[in-house]
């Protein structure tokens, strides 16, 4: 049975290889887990929520509540002493594709699922789970990039109450006020 709950350091392995599995073949695993899993489970890990199936984390919601704080900590933390440049770089591009929303979007999330309980309702339940959070903690709004031609989260994107902010070739932005 699938449960939703509070992110535990126990389940990083398990939150590092759902974000390998999304992110596969695309980038170096290196690249990946440090733009886009490390810094919210290492910095702000109050802020994440695990879907765990017979004690194994099939899924996750990472947040960071406040990108000015997220920005300041992920470029001395996860950028500066990252020795690869591709990090670097994609680091910088995650940055800025977000920088320009902060002030109505100010917590961002990225949320990916195991392919195997797509479809059940678990990320409905995970991201149920972290608005509620957000709400408590008077986040005015929240953000994401998704790729464009992933129709199927979009859709998903849609039916939660999230809205297109801005849309590019390579991005799509999407965002819900709280």
């Amino acid at each position: 049975m699938m449960e939703i709950q509070e992110y535990e350091e126990k389940y990083a392995d398990d939150v590092r290889h759902v974000c390998l599995a999304a992110g596969s073949g695309k980038f170096p695993d290196s690249v990946i887990l440090d733009v886009f899993c490390n810094y919210y489970i290492q910095y702000e890990p109050e802020n994440c929520f695990i879907a765990v199936e017979d004690g194994i984390a099939r899924g996750y919601i990472i947040c960071a509540l406040d990108y000015d704080r997220f920005e300041e900590v992920f470029a001395k933390e996860i950028l500066k002493k990252s020795g690869n440049p591709l990090t670097k770089m994609m680091g910088k591009g995650s940055l800025e594709s977000l920088k320009k929303y902060r002030e109505e979007y100010p917590a961002h999330l990225h949320i990916d699922l195991d392919p195997g309980i797509q479809g059940q309702g678990v990320g409905t339940k995970l991201m149920e789970a972290l608005i509620s959070h957000l709400k408590e903690k008077h986040v005015k709004g929240v953000m994401f990039g998704v790729d464009p031609k992933n129709e199927n989260a979009i859709r998903f994107y849609e039916k939660m109450g999230f809205t297109v902010i801005s849309s590019g070739r390579h991005e799509m932005n999407m965002g819900m006020k709280l």
